[in-house]
């Protein structure tokens, strides 16, 4: 290649497998490898034709540490290897900026995509995070003073009764719901109960580290809400199906209050007053994107929700009494106390032991 950018010789063209190379940085994201980086990129720009064992001397890094990092850039650059030159070039013109300015904040929202990758591990889409936090990293200014290493002495993620759904059937429902493809698959309800199924997957959904599928159930006809890592196993039909007209998850969990879906055609005007003592942590939260929220004047405060199923509320009650002072709709009360009179029944047992 001559000095204005023209091939000469045969250089060596970008394989279909280079294209396709995912450099791994979960643990990579080191200033010393971005300069190093930096500094592959100058010398080549310059036309100075840099090889493994120039830059292995320039740099003093082993061959081995190169090839990870020109396997990175070719992510993003069109580098070859000039036969005729003996070392790498531009295949075509390259802006000489050095890659996008990138703020600390901008960085620790990298990582946290990073850490947030984790949970796809084993996935195609694993490596396309690790791919897409590399892009980010070649652009972060070299003055950066925030070190990746210190991002877990910032943050830390700590789930609580996460459960796993496992990779390959993750990539079969994430692909299903792309390509609008009808599913067989087995599933398992909460009482243990195993059933076939042909399921047209619309959309996955994440709730308290849980990741939930929201499927049109043939045999039933209608949309339900399964537990994603109890849908197993998942044979493809080849089948597609027209995705129901105006469906959004946002409008089928309008009014849930949590991951259960619609329990029927009826809405329930629901009130609980909580008292004064547990009202901020009460107002502090969002139960539902359209609560409405009334602070009385002896500092109680009122929930007010339009939900389509009683089940999930009932459970939060358990979970704030004696804290509550009063509840409705009547049909909300009545299951309030068979819950209270249950547990209140299973506690006599306990200290009867």
């Amino acid at each position: 290649m001559n000095k204005k950018g023209k091939k000469n010789g045969k250089p060596k063209q970008r394989s279909k497998k280079d294209s396709t190379t995912k450099a791994k940085i979960v643990r990579g994201l080191t200033h010393v490898r971005l300069r190093r980086i930096a500094k592959i990129r100058e010398e080549i720009a310059a036309n100075r034709f840099p090889n493994k064992q120039s830059l292995a001397k320039l740099l003093e890094v082993s061959p081995e540490v190169l090839d990870r990092d020109i396997a990175a850039m070719k992510m993003d650059l069109p580098i070859a290897f000039d036969f005729k030159e003996n070392g790498y070039c531009f295949t075509e013109p390259v802006s000489n900026e050095k890659g996008m300015r990138v703020t600390r904040t901008e960085l620790i929202a990298t990582l946290f995509l990073s850490e947030l990758g984790k949970e796809l591990k084993g996935t195609c889409w694993e490596k396309a995070i690790e791919s897409i936090c590399e892009k980010v990293a070649a652009g972060f200014p070299e003055d950066m003073s925030f070190r990746p290493s210190d991002w877990s002495r910032i943050m830390s993620v700590r789930k609580k009764g996460a459960t796993t759904v496992e990779p390959e059937n993750l990539e079969l429902l994430v692909n299903a719901i792309a390509d609008k493809e009808t599913l067989h698959v087995t599933y398992m309800n909460g009482d243990e109960k195993v059933s076939d199924r042909d399921i047209n997957p619309l959309h996955l959904e994440r709730f308290e580290d849980n990741l939930y599928l929201v499927a049109y159930d043939h045999n039933r006809q209608k949309e339900l809400v399964l537990a994603a890592w109890r849908v197993k196993p998942i044979t493809r039909t080849g089948r597609t199906f027209a995705h129901p007209p105006g469906f959004t998850a946002a409008g089928f969990f309008k009014h849930s209050l949590g991951i259960h879906g619609p329990e029927g055609d009826k809405l329930h005007v629901v009130v609980i007053r909580f008292r004064q003592k547990v009202a901020l942590k009460i107002k502090e939260r969002v139960w539902n994107a359209l609560q409405k929220m009334e602070i009385l004047p002896d500092g109680s405060v009122e929930l007010h929700f339009k939900l389509n199923g009683l089940t999930e509320v009932s459970r939060l009650l358990l979970t704030w009494m004696p804290e509550i002072i009063s509840i409705s709709p009547p049909e909300l009360l009545a299951m309030h106390a068979a819950n209270m009179k249950q547990g209140n029944e299973n506690l006599a047992k306990m200290q009867a032991l």
